[in-house]
Parts: structure tokens; sequence; C-alpha cells
């Protein structure tokens, strides 16, 4: 009975760490694409977004905002800056690879995103495909 509750308790405390470390790091990437238009209109680089909004916490990619709005576990805020992350890619040139293949991988990752955003419960499934790393890194990522 007591190891049932202090794994419960462990698990709550990543939780509650998880929650607090996805909130700072939400206020960070929101101040940072604010700042953005202010300093001339330029979108935030392909790598500052991947970093912000791609990659999670070390080898954890549950800890990533695209893996917590993806899951439906994302707060209102951190869907509406998973739209603006995926909004900032659109239109970008990739580092190689085929632009229209670009376009279109970050095409249907604003969809779903917004599909989300927009309280759609089953676009995360939907988000989850699009954003795979591995097959966009594959084509895109030098």
């Amino acid at each position: 009975m007591k190891t049932k509750f202090r794994r419960g308790l462990s698990l709550l405390a990543i939780a509650s760490l998880s929650g607090v470390s996805i909130f700072a790091g939400s206020a960070h990437l929101s101040a940072a694409e604010k700042s953005a238009p202010a300093a001339g209109g330029a979108k935030p680089s392909i790598e500052d977004v991947m970093k912000k909004a791609f990659k999670g916490k070390g080898k954890d990619k549950s800890t990533a905002l695209v893996s917590i709005v993806a899951s439906g576990k994302g707060s209102p805020e951190q869907n509406k800056m998973m739209v603006e992350a995926c909004e900032a890619l659109v239109g970008q040139k990739p580092p190689k690879g085929d632009q229209a293949d670009w376009d279109k991988r970050c095409n249907d990752m604003l969809a779903a995103a917004k599909a989300i955003a927009g309280g759609d419960k089953k676009a995360g499934s939907a988000l989850q495909a699009a954003s795979s790393c591995k097959d966009c890194h594959n084509l895109h990522k030098e």
C-alpha cells in the first residue's frame, strides 16, 4: 500500500514539475514570438521554432509543445502557441529538399493545430502524423 502511495506521489511530483516547465517554456515562446514582429516583422527561424515547439526536454519528446497539444492535454494558450509555431514555418525555405513538400507538411501541421485550437478532439492524430520529426528531417534537414 505504501509503495503505491509513494509511486502516486512521485508521479504527481513529476507531473507538477512538467507542468511548471511547460508553463515557463510557453511564456518564453510567447514572448519571443511577440517580439519578432516588432523587430521588423521577421518570422522566427526554423531552428528557433523547432527548439521552442518541437523539441522536448532531453530525449523526452513527450514534453515538447507539439506532443502536449497533439495529446489533447494542451491549454488554450498552448494550442494557440502551436498554431503560431506552425504559421511561422509556413512559407519558409527548407534547408534542403523540395519546397512543395515542405509547404504541404507545414500546411498540414497548421491545419491540424488550428483544428485542435478550435476544439476538434480528433485532430491530435493528424497533428502527430503531420509533425513526424524523422519524416521531415530525412527530407529537409541538412
